[in-house]
């Protein structure tokens, strides 16, 4: 037979306040770890309108500095959030 193993929130919480991790490093991680994601949802959208809009008379070189931007801004956030996320978990 298959255990199912379930765990309340309130469980979850509680085990966050035993381990006491440094808060200020847990918060910016998880900012991180959002701001990554609502980059990287908006990657397939800037793609999306440079490829309809694709064309060698209107190529813009503002357009392909924004999608770098954001591709170098998805990669940093995510760099950064699993960089503090070791911090929490190794306790520095």
């Amino acid at each position: 037979m298959k255990k199912e193993n379930n765990v309340s929130s309130k469980q979850f919480v509680d085990l966050i306040k035993k381990t006491n991790p440094p808060k200020l490093k847990l918060s910016m991680a998880i900012l991180m770890s959002v701001i990554t994601t609502l980059v990287g949802l908006c990657v397939p959208l800037f793609t999306k309108n440079f490829v309809d809009k694709f064309s060698l008379s209107t190529l813009n070189a503002a357009q392909i500095a924004l999608l770098a931007a954001v591709l170098i801004a998805r990669a940093a956030a995510g760099g950064i959030s699993v960089y503090l996320l070791n911090m929490v978990e190794n306790g520095s």
